[in-house]
């Protein structure tokens, strides 16, 4: 995930060496019947973001939909195969879900001070998987915002964590991809400390997804509020 690097800091006219903490990049190509999709990531949780990636591209719903996972040349490629009895691709519902301002107010401090790779180096998304009484289920990191939440789906879909109703805090911005993650998954509310796009919030409102941003110290932003 991390590794350290001699680098020379500028400032006010003067140059010191110093040892920085820096993300590491690996490439990761997953297939899976037909599906071919490849990305740069971190170099951990790798089953478990090619299982979310699949989730919540819709592609598979259970940890049951998997007959077999093979990692191939380095971890580099992950050949994942749906099992004969894998349920059919449909539209997930997506709950009607509220929670208190408290308990909204709770969920971004509780993921500042769960971020330690971000704090180390500034280079890393975080997602959180929250209850509706924001008691937190999962949580994961990566250098690319949606593999983080991918890995946080795939963590749940191993432990056999129900996501339907389940609240997504996201570092990042709130996009329309993040949307479509959320609705594969039943994920009825997506909270960040960023803003969303505006496409994202047209495509909540028609998911009936939540979307809140700028959840920040002691404020926030509902963009869907009906």
């Amino acid at each position: 995930m991390i590794d350290r690097y001699v680098a020379y800091r500028h400032e006010k006219g003067t140059v010191q060496q110093v040892d920085e903490t820096v993300a590491v990049e690996h490439s990761l190509s997953i297939q899976c019947d037909g599906y071919d999709h490849a990305f740069l990531c971190s170099p951990e949780d790798l089953e478990e973001l090619a299982l979310g990636h699949l989730k919540t591209t819709g592609l598979i719903s259970h940890i049951n939909d998997i007959a077999d996972i093979s990692f191939e040349k380095g971890h580099t490629r992950v050949t994942i195969r749906r099992a004969d009895t894998a349920s059919p691709r449909h539209e997930h519902h997506v709950p009607r879900v509220k929670m208190s301002t408290d308990d909204l107010m709770s969920l971004a401090p509780y993921a500042m001070a769960h971020s330690p790779l971000f704090a180390k180096t500034a280079a890393f998304h975080y997602a959180f998987i929250f209850d509706a009484n924001a008691t937190p289920l999962q949580s994961a990191c990566d250098i690319g915002r949606f593999n983080a939440i991918d890995k946080a789906v795939g963590i749940c879909l191993r432990e056999g964590l129900a996501l339907e109703g389940t609240v997504l805090f996201t570092t990042g911005r709130i996009m329309t991809l993040t949307v479509k993650k959320a609705r594969n998954c039943g994920i009825a509310i997506i909270v960040s400390k960023a803003p969303p796009t505006l496409q994202a919030i047209e495509s909540a409102r028609d998911a009936g997804i939540s979307i809140i941003g700028f959840a920040r110290g002691d404020r926030y932003t509902v963009y869907t509020e009906e």
